[in-house]
């Protein structure tokens, strides 16, 4: 069973920039995961999901989507184009 701290270390390892730390957040029991980009290639939030359930087998994907924001060199994770995954860890019993 992994903790709520291993699991964020996981993820961290994984998709985690240490120069921006809105790519990996947990609140309210809930981690979101952040992948920037400036093209999309043909990916989709679903891609990111299937990476963060390849590395975290324990989690269940509640709800994903596609930020899309103007370049704005220099700006946060949060404030640029983005696919966004939120999971919960699932314990079963």
């Amino acid at each position: 069973m992994t903790t709520v701290k291993e699991a964020r270390r996981i993820l961290k390892e994984n998709f985690g920039m240490d120069d921006d730390p809105g790519h990996v957040t947990f609140s309210k029991g809930l981690f979101t995961i952040r992948e920037g980009y400036f093209y999309r290639h043909g990916r989709t939030e679903e891609d990111l999901a299937k990476k963060v359930l390849e590395v975290l087998p324990e989690a269940k994907v509640v709800d994903s989507g596609d930020h899309y924001a103007s370049f704005d060199g220099g700006a946060s994770i949060r404030r640029s184009p983005h696919f966004w995954v939120k999971v919960q860890l699932v314990y079963s019993k």
